[in-house]
């Protein structure tokens, strides 16, 4: 059985069982790394073998997070093919959780001025002042945004779930503006082309561009603006 044949089999899989598209993806990608490091189909991959796999990780100064998530992809993929017995057992440190880097309102506000694109000015708008994660971002459409009401309705979110959450005074001034240069049809945010949703890994791209630009610590990621905005809303 080819490679493309299994991703295609794990894939369908994971769909019927309800994993996200992120999860599909890390994966797929992770059962592929182990085929690649020993150029052979994975079905033929012994115990020994990945065991090897992740100690070779580890010289990689791969975090402890990481490894284990291409200890549970590799996991899933042996079960999936009736070969469990060849798993090795291992244990896994839990890091400590650390707090997240919450930027000032003035630092919000100075970094979304300076983002000298509408589009992912406004992207970025959208999920700071109504705290969405990226993917929920991503998914947005047309029919979710209540202009009236002031309120954006996210439709499956973390655990399948929909909610209302806040639409902003100056988040409605931003997204008409956008609405009258970019003219969106179904998803608020497009690609290259107008019918095709904006992906996660370009607005992570952007923003970590953005974050650049301003000479921000490296430690700021998008899912900041999240945490940002439920810690402005207390203050």
């Amino acid at each position: 059985m080819t490679m493309g044949q299994l991703k295609n089999d794990m894939i369908i899989a994971m769909k019927t069982h309800g994993y996200s598209e992120k999860t599909i993806k890390l994966y797929t990608m992770s059962v592929r790394a182990l085929a690649v490091h020993y150029t052979k189909t994975p079905l033929d991959i012994t115990k020994q073998q990945i065991e090897g796999f992740i100690y070779w990780l580890r010289t990689q100064q791969r975090s402890e997070a990481t490894i284990h998530i291409y200890y549970e992809a590799i996991k899933y993929f042996l079960r999936l093919h009736g070969l469990a017995e060849r798993l090795p057992e291992m244990r896994f440190q839990r890091n400590s959780a650390k707090l997240p880097t919450i930027l000032s309102q003035e630092e919000i506000s100075a970094l979304l001025s300076n983002c000298a694109s509408l589009k992912y000015k406004t992207v970025f708008s959208v999920i700071y002042s109504a705290g969405l994660r990226i993917s929920e971002a991503a998914n947005l459409r047309m029919k979710d945004i209540d202009f009236n009401r002031k309120l954006i309705i996210v439709r499956n979110g973390k655990n399948g779930k929909d909610r209302y959450t806040l639409l902003a005074n100056e988040t409605i001034s931003l997204l008409k503006e956008y609405f009258s240069v970019y003219h969106p049809h179904e998803h608020v945010f497009y690609g290259k082309e107008v019918l095709q949703k904006i992906s996660v890994d370009c607005i992570q791209r952007h923003f970590k561009k953005l974050v650049k630009e301003n000479e921000m610590d490296k430690s700021v990621h998008v899912h900041t603006l999240r945490h940002c905005f439920a810690t402005h809303l207390l203050e």
